[in-house]
């Protein structure tokens, strides 16, 4: 027997017990960095974002993203509400509930041209 042989234990396990032994010890591992994510979304989800960050998010221009707060198309927090200059600011899901609704309007126009023939 040669150094490189020592302490080599042969067993005979199958493909299917090799994985079932390897999720075992995984499984804690990856929950774990699971709920360290869905932490970490929900707290970036509730952060306030400026007029500025929250145009750079929806990638679109910030005088774009001024006209459509101003026309009450995107929800916000206002420093001082009875201040129509005040600070505004915006919640991620704000900006995703408006992503989605334009997009399914998007859709519907577009399926309505097609079903038009246009």
């Amino acid at each position: 027997m040669n150094n490189t042989d020592k302490g080599v234990v042969m067993m005979s396990y199958t493909p299917a017990q090799i994985s079932s032994d390897i999720a075992k010890n995984l499984e804690p591992t990856v929950r774990e960095i699971v709920n360290q994510l869905i932490s970490e979304k929900a707290e970036d989800d509730e952060r306030l974002l400026t007029m500025k960050e929250s145009a750079e998010w929806l990638r679109i221009g910030s005088t774009l993203f001024s006209k459509l707060v101003n026309r009450g198309e995107i929800d916000f927090i206002s420093d001082d509400p009875d201040n129509p200059r005040a600070k505004k600011l915006f919640q991620k899901k704000d900006l995703k509930a408006w992503v989605e609704k334009n997009r399914q309007q998007a859709i519907n126009s577009i399926r309505d041209s097609f079903n038009n023939g246009k």
